[in-house]
């Protein structure tokens, strides 16, 4: 199920596991929308570009302005949720909103301190699959929530779930097992959780964090079967998709 999902989106995003799951419902790291899924209509912007603190001036302009941002990037991130990255992260406002840091954001905050019911699931804190769901499909729009099948909020702004619970529970669960195998291996805890999430080693050092291989030197060859690693490289998009985020709408 797993490798049928990630078949059929790795032509649109970067990325493995539970990461490629979520933005192939989502985006990829130039969508956008102004309030409402596909008001861009297929328009893309290099965030690369902008700085964090320009990012968040977007985010607060009035509906109808033609450079307002609403919802941004490959995981959709909506202006409170920003607000709480920058917060959580301690993040310098002139820090360039590049995919590096889309991800960092999503590994360090979206995935853990904003959702820790699925952060301790994957971690084996707990075995309450259900709980990991339902934080999965509160965080984004495109994931269905595991008791009704559709979206939470597929009341406003034109959402709908893209991905299934199902969908969403084999992501993680292949997360929670990718974490235990990493602690197994003898990666340290923070590089295990990236590749659990599906970012990977390279994240982590091109983040600046912790690169994570574990000490016996003959773990550093990745085995099969672990989590792919993702190609930070933005790429201009010269002809974008009429796809939108299905997440990120302004209440």
């Amino acid at each position: 199920q797993m490798e049928g999902l990630q078949g059929q989106i790795e032509s649109r995003t970067q990325g493995g596991g539970l990461s490629a799951i979520i933005a192939s419902g989502e985006g990829d790291y130039g969508s956008f929308n102004r309030g409402v899924a596909g008001d861009a209509r297929g328009a893309k912007l290099d965030f690369a570009t902008m700085t964090v603190g320009e990012l968040q001036r977007r985010q607060t302009l009035p509906a109808g302005h033609p450079d307002r941002v609403f919802a941004f990037g490959k995981y959709q991130i909506i202006p409170d949720t920003m607000t709480g990255a920058v917060k959580n992260l301690g993040l310098d406002p002139n820090t360039p909103v590049t995919p590096q840091l889309q991800e960092q954001i999503y590994q360090r905050y979206l995935t853990r301190d904003k959702q820790p019911a699925m952060r301790d699931y994957i971690e084996g804190k707990h075995s309450d699959l259900h709980a990991a769901q339902d934080a999965l499909a509160g965080e984004w729009a495109s994931i269905a929530d595991p008791d009704t099948g559709r979206s939470r909020y597929g009341d406003r702004g034109g959402n709908k779930a893209s991905i299934s619970a199902g969908q969403a529970a084999t992501g993680l669960i292949a997360a929670r097992k990718i974490y235990a195998d990493s602690i197994a291996q003898g990666f340290p805890p923070e590089a295990a959780w990236a590749r659990a999430v599906g970012t990977g080693d390279v994240h982590s050092a091109q983040m600046g964090l912790p690169l994570g291989r574990p000490a016996d030197s003959t773990h550093i060859v990745e085995r099969a079967g672990s989590a792919p690693q993702l190609d930070l490289s933005f790429k201009p998009i010269l002809n974008p998709t009429t796809d939108e985020a299905q997440a990120g709408v302004e209440p």
